[in-house]
């Protein structure tokens, strides 16, 4: 991901951009189900009005998200 954010540091990045990258990974790293995918989990989240408030805690190998 540092390295994608890195090659785009001089020119405009988006939340689309951000999520192909976190997806690309958590592909790599199977940490979703082969029919989810980042952008639309994220979408949920940040399409509403106002904005997201999570928690996110490492566990194991993976991850805890609880919105607030």
């Amino acid at each position: 991901m540092f390295l994608s954010l890195c090659h785009s540091s001089h020119s405009s990045v988006d939340a689309n951009d951000l999520f192909r990258v976190l997806d690309k990974q958590q592909k790599k790293d199977k940490i979703l189900p082969t029919d989810m995918d980042v952008k639309t989990i994220l979408d949920s989240w940040t399409l509403q009005s106002g904005y997201p408030v999570i928690h996110v805690q490492r566990v194991d190998r993976g991850i805890h998200v609880v919105q607030v």
